[in-house]
């Protein structure tokens, strides 16, 4: 799966991983040494994050039920916590610098 930006059709995420169920939401990127380029992982449901046990930053983009970016937490380090964006319905965790063409009010495509 590839995550793309829908009104420019550029592809943001090449290689999505989805952590869908329990444990795998919780274990998240926790420790994993980085994330390839091109690859990123799609937590949902998904309210709020945090970066323990990482040992590398991440951009973490906030989508609601649509895919339409709410809030986007640039450089994110490790042993920090988000705050709890309500409309959140999944995020997006991908490499620090990933989502700097990306807005709020972007609409996310995820592509089988």
């Amino acid at each position: 799966m590839k995550v793309m930006i829908l009104h420019s059709q550029r592809t943001i995420v090449s290689t999505l991983n989805v952590a869908d169920g329990y444990f795998s939401r919780l274990r998240g990127l926790m420790f994993r040494k980085a994330l390839n380029s091109g690859e990123g992982l799609l937590i949902k449901p998904c309210k709020q994050i945090h970066t323990h046990f990482m040992r590398f930053p991440i951009d973490a983009i906030f989508m609601d039920h649509k895919n339409v970016v709410i809030h986007i937490e640039h450089g994110l380090r490790p042993w920090k916590i988000t705050a709890f964006y309500k409309q959140a319905l999944s995020v997006l965790e991908v490499n620090q610098g990933c989502a700097v063409d990306i807005n709020l009010g972007d609409a996310l495509e995820i592509v089988k």
